[in-house]
């Protein structure tokens, strides 16, 4: 939620519900790495390439790296509104 506001704060335009999506997508392929639960991570990419996403984690890299640099650069602009949105 609190990336989501960061993020439509500058790009207002981007869709919330497929922005909420794309997050637990990148928080749940996160956990199957950090967990090393590789078995569950490549059901996922199988199921995901029968859909026709070839690229998936690709896609999901590019996402990924797209919100850090906009968090990155909200808090260059402004950290003090980045640390008040950690805290609450």
């Amino acid at each position: 939620m609190k990336t989501s506001v960061v993020i439509h704060q500058i790009y207002n335009e981007i869709n919330l519900e497929l922005l909420a999506k794309d997050l637990k997508v990148i928080y749940n392929l996160r956990s199957l790495i950090a967990h090393g639960n590789l078995t569950e991570l490549n059901k996922l990419i199988t199921k995901k390439k029968k859909e026709g996403k070839e690229f998936f984690i690709l896609e999901m890299t590019e996402k990924l790296y797209f919100i850090i640099r906009t968090i990155i650069e909200q808090y260059l602009i402004d950290p003090s509104f980045i640390n008040f949105l950690k805290k609450s």
